[in-house]
This record gives structure tokens, sequence and C-alpha cells, in this order.
């Protein structure tokens, strides 16, 4: 079932391709969204193709686009936000949990993320919001306030770059505390004790 929601006018972000293949991003305003219902699943869609179309082109790999599918189905119902721990993201995402991190620490720099509290998260609403475009308005307020207006739209290998990057820091801390070498203390010689000498005999 389908219908379009008459909602109160809110923003939301389009991305496009244009005719050299480069991705597009503009910023418009939105008098409804989409509204579908279903047995799985029931709220307002942004535009979902073009959302898939760049995540498809970006080269992540598969394990970081189930968790973010898996990051869109956790989000609450009519709310902007998760409540989630690394435990239930390996559950609905079937990751390793130890598989976790990585992904999530990138979803959060190049924010399309932000933690918002212990197992609580926002996902970026110009990209993705399960509610209506009046909610919409208040948790893009929202998201202002804590991250800004700026994020990331990655282009094709960025997360390999990213990867690397990360690797490269990594090493370069390691060799970092190779080269330090600890000073070792000397020991004190144990102190000895003196004894008055006894008194002459006059």
């Amino acid at each position: 079932m389908k219908r379009q929601g008459k909602q109160p006018a809110s923003t939301h972000l389009v991305v496009r391709i244009d005719a050299a293949g480069r991705l597009v991003c503009t910023e418009q305003q939105a008098t409804g969204f989409e509204f579908v219902a279903g047995e799985q699943c029931f709220g307002y869609v942004l535009d979902a193709k073009l959302m898939h179309r760049l995540m498809s082109r970006m080269g992540m790999p598969g394990t970081w686009f189930r968790l973010w599918h898996a990051l869109l189905s956790c989000q609450e119902r009519g709310e902007g936000y998760i409540t989630a721990n690394q435990r239930t993201l390996a559950v609905e995402s079937k990751i390793a949990r130890s598989h976790i991190s990585e992904p999530m620490l990138y979803f959060t720099e190049i924010k399309w993320l932000r933690n918002a509290g212990r197992s609580r998260y926002q996902l970026n609403p110009w990209l993705t919001y399960c509610g209506d475009s009046g909610s919409q308005a208040r948790f893009q307020a929202e998201w202002l306030a804590a991250v800004g207006r700026d994020f990331i739209v990655p282009t094709s290998g960025h997360p390999d770059q990213w990867r690397a990057q990360r690797e490269q820091l990594r090493q370069a801390e390691q060799s970092e505390t190779a080269a330090v070498v600890p000073i070792k203390r000397q020991r004190k010689s144990p102190a000895r004790r003196a004894t008055a000498p006894a008194a002459a005999n006059g």
C-alpha cells in the first residue's frame, strides 16, 4: 500500500548522477514523502533508489553494506534514533561482533551516523530517516546542533583509501613506540648503617 504523505515542509538530500557520471548532491524543500506500509516496514521513504546507487558505487566491503541496512532497520518508529549495542547490530546484520567497530567508526567519520549516548545513535536525517517530515525537521535541527551541516558523500574507492590511511597511522604509531628506549633507573646501593665509635676509656 502506498500513498503520498501530506506533511509539513522540511528538506531532504537529493543525489543524482549527471551525464559525465559524476554525483551531484542538492538539498531540496519537501512538502511530503511517499508513505509505505507493509508487514515488516512502516514509515516515510526518501530517495532510496539513488541512495542504493550511491552505496553500490562506493565499493565498500559487503559487511559494511549489510551493517548500514541493519542500522536503517533498527531505527525506532517515528524517531531518527537507534538504541542498539554492538551485539544487537551483529545479530541484525549477521556480522561477527569483532567486525562491527570499524564500519561504525567509518560511518561516524563521514558523518552518516553520530553517537547520541550509551548504545544510542542517530542516522544523518538528510540521508535516510524513518518518520514523518514534521518530526524530520526537528531531528535535522538536533543533528545540526551536534554535528553541523557538512558530511561526506564518498566516491568510488573512498572506503579503501580510508582503511589504508588508518593502517598507515597505526604502523607509524607502532614505529614511534618501538623507537622509544626506556631509561633504566639506577638502583641505589643499600645504605650502610653507621655505628658511633665507642668512647675511649680515660
